[in-house]
């Protein structure tokens, strides 16, 4: 055979190879796809040492109902008073709305700090996962608290967090909460709902 029938031969193997390849590979993507988060994946938090301006929500894993009556998990960050204005609740992201030092040493540090919902009172955030408070910002309640816990306390306006790791998504479990909704009656009163803290 000569070299150049021989060159010939190897290079339609070598596509047919290539080719094969790429067939499996498409066939796997969804599959791998799958396995990874979306958040992860297309995550726009920065990671380069720096001081930047991010957006910043705290999600309340409110329980199926409360969450359904609202028309979705409330937005601590979102200040919509639904007593200001029916029918109306804090259910939507913020954006650009807190700042994020990036840290050389792996920690970061993100203050919230364009005040939380008023009506959705959070009394009290402990540690996370991946993530802890440093210091909180108080201001006295608007409305009425009953709750014998709570009520000669101010409720928490502003966080400092420490961030662990740059992953965008952290969980509070240790926390307090407090609803002066006027026009449901069983989402009223002291809550010990998880709280997100989304990051992007």
């Amino acid at each position: 055979m000569s070299t150049d029938k021989l060159n010939s031969e190897l290079s339609r193997r070598d596509f047919v190879k290539v080719a094969a390849a790429g067939a499996v590979a498409l066939a796997a993507g969804p599959t791998v796809l799958q396995s990874v988060k979306p958040s992860l994946a297309f995550a726009s938090i920065p990671t380069t040492p720096g001081v930047y301006t991010v957006s910043a929500n705290l999600r309340l894993e409110a329980p199926w109902v409360p969450s359904f009556f609202m028309g979705g998990k409330p937005y601590l960050t979102d200040l919509t008073d639904p007593n200001v204005t029916p029918g109306q609740f804090p259910k939507n992201k913020q954006s650009n709305n807190a700042t994020l030092t990036v840290g050389t040493d792996g920690k970061s540090t993100l203050v919230l700090n364009q005040g939380l919902n008023p009506c959705a009172m959070l009394f009290a955030i402990d540690d996370g996962n991946g993530a802890s408070v440093l210091s909180t910002v108080k201001v006295d309640p608007i409305y009425s608290v009953t709750d014998t816990e709570l009520k000669d306390k101010q409720r928490i306006n502003g966080i400092t967090f420490q961030l662990d790791n740059l992953g965008g998504e952290y969980l509070f479990s240790d926390c307090t909460e407090y609803a002066g909704f006027t026009g449901y009656a069983p989402l009223k009163g002291k809550h010990h709902w998880d709280v997100t803290l989304l990051v992007e």
